[in-house]
């Protein structure tokens, strides 16, 4: 077993991030499972104690573990260390003390949520449970749900709730937000229903006591709350309930709920927000209060192309703005920077690029210049901060580093390191990622990056591995550190990421634009990418190759069908392969599940953006790499999960019976056990190693 370190490197900003050097890193430490899934680390109060929510490595995988750090001095202490209750979230809810929930899966009864939540101060003093583990609780709605094909489908809908702010704390007492109740299994329906436990709202939560009871009523099926800077609930987002004949089911499996936003006033009441925009396509996300806490900020559409940040004033009714807006792209829908000493929204987070901190207070733009100059080429995000903003906890990371939490004590002049993620990286040199832009051939203006291999000099094509991003919708790539990027990167070739017409975060046009367009002008706008690359210098023509995973992989398999001369080979990670099938096994699952949101939704989706199985079965199997086996003339390396909820395995067993009895080149695992995604470390490091060792034998890059 492995556990996480922590440490206090004080250096100087010159020499905080490391050297490199040359060798290609190793699979064995690209795709280390703790690689991904470093959970969180927040300061008190006071600024005296870091905690952590982090990896342990277990039997090569993993489970998240609590420790502390006193700054004044410098020790370290484990807090929680459970292999069977894994920490999920901790919050601080006083200045020494912690609000902790737990989340775990109990295998031994039909794989039931077991979560739970309980308190105690940082030296692990006056411990409460407030829920054991696996017990009902209207905080916990899901913890009930069985083994049935319901929660295996959807259990991990289930949200742990939250506390709303941490100055909404009053003496001992913290309000927590009931978060959305996912598409359920029909005993936690039953037992809501009943009357047994109240719908999700705010609750008031004695941290000491563990006694807790409903604070503020849920007006609709609310995923998000927001207090004002004196800490009274103002905002309920979420569902309409009128749109469900009960919990998860919809009145129309053909009509998504309408999405309502209440104002509540100091009578309790919630009144409906009419002034703002709510439609689906709307973009909405609540943010928190303008500084002098008067004003509720929320980023949105509000009826035009791009998302941008906008405020409602609750007396005049009205919404003004956008304040805040960029030309390129949507403000990020992520969680705002919230102010030390209120409940106001600091800064907000646009991924133009690079990602970038616009500030609403000039102060801590300058700050944040500052912060820049002294941890120069790195995204330097401000995880935390005391009341006085004297000392600050920053995550500094880019796409070539996956990162570090620093801690700046302004009294003292310092910049401290605290924490280095994935340290066994340390040392290695990685490929340097840029934002590119291009025109698709109908001018539309796309966006992406590209990764160089380390080492490379100037005006060198290397071989090129186009790599797409899943989804499709919904979804797009970010200038973050991938190991996926990197593994390619330190082995010679360059990597294009291109957010092709239909990803997110590029406004309402663009999106349309992708409606019905899978194999269509969203596969043209990679083929423009790789042009564009060739046209630049960048990629060998010869040396071509496309990968992916999900969408992604369906992507690589349409680009070997439409162009089988100009790619070396094809990597497909999950890949969707019958467009008419998924479509039939979406409406199967429907009908299994009856109208459950999830289920309903997802097939009416996909008859609007992919198209209907009846009436366009020319064009779904035009564009259906199932039905073009024949046109693929290069090699392909296929990964699939026996257990897929989300892709069929039939589909995808179908296309590799069909390349075998064309005597295709195929290499294709199925690992044991896995889904959509593989997430045991050993089958990871055997997919990657056979990956090396196809791309030597098939397209190396020399």
């Amino acid at each position: 077993m492995r556990l996480a370190r922590f440490a206090i490197v004080v250096a100087s900003a010159l020499s905080l991030h490391c050297a490199v050097f040359a060798a290609p890193v190793p699979v064995k430490d690209l795709f280390r499972a703790s690689n991904y899934l470093f959970g969180s680390m927040s300061m008190s109060p006071d600024g005296s104690t870091l905690v952590t929510v982090y990896p342990v490595e277990w039997e090569k995988s993993y489970f998240n573990a609590l420790a502390a750090l006193n700054l004044d001095t410098k020790q370290s202490k484990i807090l929680h260390l459970n292999r069977d209750i894994p920490v999920e979230r901790a919050e601080w809810v006083g200045p020494n003390r912690l609000l902790v929930s737990t989340w775990g899966i109990n295998s031994n009864d039909n794989w039931a949520p077991q979560v739970g939540m309980f308190s105690f101060d940082v030296d692990g003093g006056r411990p409460v449970e407030i829920v054991k583990p696996g017990d009902p609780s209207p905080l916990f709605p899901m913890a009930i749900v069985d083994g049935s094909i319901e929660a295996r489908r959807f259990r991990f809908a289930f949200l742990v709730p939250k506390v709303i702010s941490r100055q909404s704390v009053v003496g001992d007492e913290v309000l927590l937000a009931g978060q959305k109740i996912g598409d359920q299994h029909e005993k936690a329906r039953k037992w809501i229903n009943d009357g047994a436990a109240p719908l999700p709202g705010v609750y008031k939560l004695n941290v000491i006591t563990g006694e807790y009871s409903l604070y503020a009523p849920d007006p609709g099926w609310s995923q998000e709350w927001r207090v004002d800077s004196d800490g009274k609930v103002r905002i309920a987002a979420g569902f309409d309930r009128a749109g469900f004949k009960e919990l998860g089911r919809l009145n129309d499996p053909k009509q998504f709920p309408a999405i309502r936003v209440f104002w509540i006033g100091d009578d309790g009441k919630a009144e409906p927000i009419t002034a703002i925009q709510l439609g689906r396509e709307e973009q909405f996300a609540a943010l928190g209060f303008a500084p002098g806490g008067k004003r509720f900020l929320f980023a949105g559409r509000q009826g035009r192309d791009k998302a941008a940040i906008y405020a409602y004033d609750p007396i005049a009714k009205t919404v003004t703005g956008p304040l805040i807006e960029n030309a390129n792209v949507d403000i990020t829908m992520e969680e705002p920077i919230l102010s030390a000493h209120d409940n106001t929204v600091a800064g907000v987070v646009v991924h133009d690029g690079l990602p970038q901190v616009l500030w609403l207070d000039p102060k801590l733009k300058a700050l944040q210049a500052s912060i820049d100059g002294a941890l120069p080429g790195y995204y330097n995000r401000i995880v935390d901060w005391t009341r006085d903003y004297q000392r600050i906890l920053i995550l500094s990371a880019s796409a070539q580093d996956p990162g570090a939490y620093y801690l700046l004590d302004r009294k003292k002049n310092s910049l401290a390191q605290v924490y280095q993620l994935a340290d066994w990286l340390r040392g290695a040199k990685f490929g340097e990622t840029r934002p590119v832009s291009l025109s698709a051939r109908d001018g539309v203006p796309l966006h992406g990056y590209l990764t160089r291999p380390p080492g490379l000099g100037k005006g060198v094509a290397t071989p090129l591995v186009l790599l797409v991003h899943g989804g499709p919708w919904e979804i797009r790539d970010y200038a973050v550190f991938d190991p996926e990027v990197q593994f390619y990167a330190t082995r010679g070739y360059s990597v294009l990421q291109i957010n092709f017409r239909r990803s997110a975060g590029y406004g309402r046009k663009f999106e349309e634009l992708g409606r019905k367009q899978l194999g269509r002008a969203m596969q043209t706008d990679l083929d423009d990418a790789v042009d564009w690359a060739v046209a630049q210098g960048i990629a060998d023509p010869k040396r071509l190759l496309i990968a992916g995973g999900s969408y992604g992989g369906y992507a690589a398999l349409m680009g070997l069908v439409q162009h089988p001369e100009r790619f070396q080979a094809g990597i497909a990670m999950f890949p969707l392969t019958d467009l008419i099938q998924q479509a039939k096994d979406l409406e199967d699952t429907s009908k299994e599940v009856k109208d459950l949101t999830y289920a309903a939704f997802n097939l009416e989706e996909f008859k609007k953006n992919v198209g209907d199985p009846v009436a366009d079965q020319a064009l779904l199997e035009e564009n259906s790499p199932n039905h073009q086996v024949a046109r693929i003339k290069t090699p392909v390396f296929l990964v699939y999960g026996p257990k897929d909820e989300i892709i069929d395995k039939q589909q995808v067993r179908k296309f590799i019976g069909r390349m075998k009895a064309q005597k295709k080149t195929l290499v294709h695992f199925a690992p044991h056990e896995e889904g959509h995604g593989i997430w045991d470390e050993d089958r990871r490091l055997q997919i990657y190693t056979a990956l090396e060792k196809f791309l030597q034998k098939y397209a190396p890059a020399n």
